[in-house]
């Protein structure tokens, strides 16, 4: 019975092959590889979450930091705004307490005559201008609109400074 089992081909040191040792071997070596491969998955699932948690922490300490340089970048940034809006409103309440006096100062010039007294084509009425020679209205239409200028620039010079102070507080080098 035992060459029933066997085959000559198979037979590599002249006894016949147990099957039942075989079959054995093929389940234990495929178990034991079915563990390894089990292991090896679970290894990398565990380092992969480890791995995972620990770049997130660091991801999560430089996400922070960031937030707080924003956060006090913009409380500066602010602070700053404030502090120039401050200086624009004081100046252009100086220009304005200026143009006031002056407009107040301009109250005992003479009013510009209903009728014109002076011959356009007349050569020798000919005469430069200055300041103290103007009409009443005509030096307050000037001295407003010198005011208006003045706040312009003002307005300008705060645009300018808040510019300059936002670039130097992002991109500061």
């Amino acid at each position: 019975m035992k060459l029933l089992f066997a085959r000559k081909s198979l037979m590599f040191f002249k006894t016949p092959i147990n099957w039942w040792f075989v079959a054995f071997l093929g389940v234990l070596i495929a178990s034991l590889w079915i563990t390894h491969v089990a292991r090896v998955k679970s290894a990398v699932r565990e380092t992969t979450v480890t791995v995972t948690t620990t770049l997130n922490k660091a991801y999560q300490a430089k996400l922070d930091k960031a937030i707080s340089d924003a956060i006090k970048t913009t409380q500066k940034l602010q602070q700053d705004a404030d502090r120039l809006k401050e200086i624009k409103y004081a100046t252009i309440e100086s220009v304005n307490r200026k143009l006031t006096a002056d407009v107040v100062s301009l109250q005992h010039r003479a009013k510009r005559p209903t009728s014109p007294t002076i011959i356009a084509n007349d050569s020798n009425n000919r005469s430069s201008c200055t300041a103290d020679k103007l009409y009443r209205e005509d030096a307050e239409f000037l001295t407003r609109e010198a005011a208006r200028a003045e706040g312009v620039l003002i307005e300008r010079d705060y645009y300018y400074d808040r510019y300059e102070t936002v670039r130097k507080g992002i991109n500061p080098k």
